[in-house]
Formats: C-alpha cells, structure tokens, sequence
C-alpha cells in the first residue's frame, strides 16, 4: 500500500501539481524532561547521525607531540556544538562519545548542546564491550521503549599457528560498542524505531585473520556485527512489513564490503532495505577523513526500511551530508570539529499506508517541506 501511494505522489510531482515500549529499565529519560513533545501529524522529522571524534578525555596528538589523557579541543568541541546547532536535527545520534564511571562526557556533550540552544529532553544508551567508547541517542520526542542490544555474541572460527601447525580455535565475541534499539514517538500516528551502530575500527585485529580465505580479522568482527544487528532488523520486520526502521553510524566499512551488504541485504533478499542517497551541495558523498593516509571515504551511512523509505524526502537542502559554505565561520567547518562529516535525513512524519487524509494533501505538505528553506 505504502509502494502504491508513493508511485501515486510521485505521478502528481511529475505533472507539475504544486499542491504540494518493553524493557523500561534500560529507558533513559531526564526527569525534568518537559511534558511529550509531539509534532501534529504530516509534519516532518529531521534525523542526524555524527562521529564526533573522541570526546572526553584520551592521548592526542597536538603537530608532532602526544599528549595523555588530553580532553578535547575546546575549538573543536565549539565546532561540534555549532554544527549541530546548524543542522538542528529533531533525532541525533552520536559515536566516539568516550566511557567515564559518572557519564560525565555524557553530560558535558549535553549541557553544551543545551547552552547552544539545542536542547534534547530523552536520551539512550548503551554499554558494549568496548571500554572506551559509546554510542548516545538524543531526541526531541519521546523515546518510548529501549532495548540494549550488547548481549549477543558470535562465534569465530580462526586458525592459529601452534609449533608450526595450523590449528583450529573457536573464539566467542559480542559486539564491540552495542546498538542502541529505541523506538521514539513524533506524534500519536508515527513512531520510528532507530538503531545506532558503531562498527569495528579499522585498526587491525592480526590474531583473528583467516589464512584459508586471506579475509581480515577486524573485516571479519565487523561482518559478524552487522549480522547481529542484520537480525534485529528482520526481527522488528516480521513483527511489522511496513516497519518504521532506520539503522545509522559509523560503520567502518565502504559500500561494497560483506558488512554493508549484509546489512542492506543480500540480491534476492524479501526483505527490502535502502541506503539514502545522501550528498553534499558539490555533490561529494564521503563522510570520513583518514589524515595519515589523506583519503577520503563513505563509511557512515543512514540504512532504511522499504516503509520509512517512502516518506523520505529527497532534497538536498532537507538530506544530505553536511559541508559547510564558503563564507561560514571557523566554527562550521567540519575539518574543526572531527574526522567525520554528519548525516542529515528528513522524513514525511505520516504514514502513508495509514494516511487518513486525501492524497492531494499529503501531496501539499510535501511540497511545503521541500521548499520551506
């Protein structure tokens, strides 16, 4: 039905009308959180995901000198803070938020954001085996269930060297940082159910290499990773084909490796899912810098369900990811603030196989958010 209204909306854009819940202990929540925030339904919604580059404490290189246990730069904190506030996502999710026993990073990211202006009420996490950092959810509406997904585990089979012989091991591992699962209600009609996913790092795991198919170790965690998390997908879909679902982060991988394949499915998969065409206004789609090697990569993605697919709207001043302008201040440069460069989506808040108002409609406020710039 959803397919069938969207082949319809499309037919009126193209002729020219210009009408245009379950585990609550795992709920993080202010509890000064103001009363539920909800948008009326058929407004929009605007979702971010953003490295933000180790913030908290730890070694930094400073030019040519290595500093322990430095926070980071108040310059690039300001940075982070001013781009967020630029963009001003209504849904925010965050890696590279480092650990501490009292959240105290958590809080300083918060309290910035808030002081800036850019204030968000709820709030998930989760805490994965990785000790030195997390992922964070913030949002403007209601986050209404949580699930911490940091219990599965996978197992590894490796060949290991023992006087001279290959030997086989079976290893165990869980995922490294987690996946934030929470469901986050924009208004009565619409919920969406948001993962945020910090794949394995880059950084090479040698001892977990398979010899026999010359795969990498840290390639072959981050394909068991996103089969974890593959699975949660396909568990929420066969609670609900028309599903809500948006998978976003840092995933460490570029589009054509098993990891991200495996998470948008494999050819002939029934179960349809879509990376977001997301750019630049130059219309560059890299979203990470690697300094040492001076390249540039896509390995941060927004993933959709085929249902939120359809009340996505494509247009570059509304989704994209971000590069600041020419004329902007030190400040917006994403260069200043970390090595990443942000997602944006937005998205029609109205379900459309469920819209109760006539097609002209749904047509007309689509046409108000793509050109309300």
């Amino acid at each position: 039905m959803k397919r069938f209204l969207s082949l319809i909306l499309s037919l009126f854009f193209s002729m020219g009308f210009f009408l245009y819940g379950a585990n609550d202990e795992s709920e993080k929540k202010d509890s000064t959180a103001s009363a539920h925030k909800k948008a009326p339904n058929g407004t929009s919604v605007t979702i971010a995901c953003y490295n933000v580059e180790n913030w908290g404490k730890t070694d930094r290189w400073i030019g040519e000198s290595k500093v322990n246990n430095m926070m980071k730069p108040a310059e690039e904190c300001e940075a982070v803070v001013t781009i967020i506030k630029k963009i001003n996502p209504d849904i925010l999710g965050l890696m590279e938020v480092l650990r501490t026993p009292d959240d105290a990073n958590i809080k300083s990211i918060r309290n910035a954001l808030k002081k800036a202006g850019v204030d968000y009420p709820y709030m998930a996490t989760v805490i994965g085996e990785d000790k030195r950092a997390q992922n964070l959810l913030l949002s403007r509406y209601p986050i209404t269930k949580t699930i911490d997904l940091n219990k599965d585990a996978f197992t590894m089979h490796v060949k290991q060297q023992v006087d001279g012989k290959w030997k086989d091991k079976i290893i165990t591992r869980r995922s490294e940082r987690g996946f934030i699962d929470a469901i986050i209600e924009i208004n009565p009609h619409y919920q969406i159910e948001v993962f945020v996913a910090h794949l394995k790092s880059k950084r090479p795991a040698p001892n977990l290499n398979d010899p026999k198919t010359r795969e990498f170790g840290e390639d072959i965690i981050r394909r068991n990773e996103a089969l974890l998390l593959r699975s949660h997908m396909m568990e929420r879909y066969d609670e609900n084909k028309e599903v809500n679902l948006i998978v976003m982060g840092d995933l460490n991988d570029i589009i054509t490796s098993p990891a991200i394949r495996t998470l948008l499915g494999n050819r002939g998969s029934p179960v349809l899912t879509h990376r977001l065409p997301l750019k630049d206004y130059l219309g560059d789609e890299w979203t990470h810098f690697h300094y040492p090697e001076k390249a540039y990569n896509l390995i941060d993605y927004m993933i959709v369900s085929d249902g939120l697919m359809h009340e996505f709207v494509e247009d570059e001043k509304k989704s994209y990811v971000y590069r600041e302008k020419g004329d902007d201040s030190e400040s917006l440069k994403w260069s200043h603030a970390s090595d990443h460069r942000p997602l944006v989506a937005t998205f029609l808040a109205t379900n459309l196989s469920l819209a109760t108002s006539s097609i002209s409609q749904v047509v007309i406020h689509k046409e108000k958010i793509q050109s309300s710039h």
